[in-house]
């Protein structure tokens, strides 16, 4: 039997990363809070559960997968081998996890979050996968077994399998807490350099001294959480280029203020994308005005909303684009 699942495949911004010692497994210890987006990828997933015989990179055998993209905005394409894609990845080990590696799984990914920005896309798209591929096989995506194989393939990714804004801890893939999702609209700005997490890591231990976010634990809503990353400093080490992008954007007109009087920008987890909330009142044409300013000077830049839902496989036709949804769906 043949079935075709299209699912809804969100960005992140994390509005609060802090960073902590490093572990004795090799992480560092973080505290995350992500917050989900309306702006998104979509993802489609073909499941054929024939018995042909398929070729994969091991060569011939009964269980296949395949992953194309098509990008957009100036998306650079991804270089990479199929089997290198974390959306390969998660189908592989999520088939294998359930028993079902039998059949040809196809994966298409328009793709719309930028590579490398810190938005979060890749994981996304592992989350769609794991998600889409949980309907087909009748599987909960919020069961033990959907979890296990999204921490497996990194911290962000079960994050998306819930969405809205979300607390995690330990390495950063562990739930702790949800929050009241924020509303609004962002502009997201990248430049075409890129920060590898290696290298930002790298230059986080060398800090003299490490900054620590203020307790939320009495904070219920995402609209009251102060902006924090203390990887960002790290970052803009690494590559200087990312600080004055951050200069640039919160001096740009409509960029909403803090209570000390500070522009709500911050660094998207180690870069190399910066997101900053929009004033209330008219936000659309000041964002709009931003994203403008923004490409002028070469810049890849976006407006979106926040999002209260994470990955969602989408009933019938129609359902989305990031260019206008014909009907809600965050």
């Amino acid at each position: 039997m043949k079935q075709t699942l299209t699912v809804f495949s969100p960005a992140k911004v994390n509005l609060q990363l802090e960073i902590g010692e490093r572990r004795t497994d090799g992480f560092h210890q973080a505290k995350s809070i992500m917050q989900a987006l309306t702006l998104h990828d979509m993802v489609t997933v073909v499941l054929d559960d024939g018995v042909d015989a398929y070729l994969n990179p091991n060569g011939f055998s009964d269980f296949a997968i395949d992953v194309t993209c098509t990008t957009f905005e100036g998306i650079p394409e991804l270089d990479v081998a199929p089997e290198s894609n974390i959306a390969y990845k998660a189908a592989a080990a999520l088939a294998e996890k359930l028993g079902h590696e039998q059949g040809h799984i196809s994966i298409h990914i328009e793709k719309h979050i930028p590579f490398e920005a810190g938005l979060g896309g890749g994981s996304s798209n592992a989350a769609a996968v794991i998600a889409g591929l949980c309907r087909a096989w009748g599987e909960d995506a919020a069961s033990e077994a959907a979890l296990d194989v999204a921490r497996a393939l990194g911290a962000d990714v079960p994050f998306f399998l819930h969405g809205g804004c979300v607390q995690l801890g330990e390495k950063g893939d562990v739930l702790e807490r949800t929050f009241e999702p924020a509303r609004g609209t962002v502009v997201l700005v990248k430049i075409d350099e890129g920060v590898s997490t290696k290298a930002a890591y790298a230059a986080f231990d060398e800090l003299a001294a490490v900054q620590h976010a203020e307790s939320t634990d009495a904070i219920e809503s995402a609209a009251e959480l102060p902006l924090f990353n203390n990887l960002a400093a790290a970052s803009e080490q690494v590559l200087p280029a990312l600080a004055e992008t951050r200069e640039w954007l919160a001096s740009q007109p409509g960029v909403a203020r803090d209570a000390a009087g500070e522009a709500e920008v911050l660094l998207c987890g180690s870069g190399s994308a910066t997101f900053a909330i929009v004033e209330d009142g008219d936000s659309i044409r000041k964002a709009a005005d931003i994203v403008a300013a923004a490409k002028l000077k070469g810049m890849w830049a976006r407006s979106c909303s926040f999002a209260s839902i994470g990955v969602r496989v989408l009933d019938g036709q129609g359902a989305g684009s990031n260019l206008g949804a014909p009907r809600k769906i965050w």
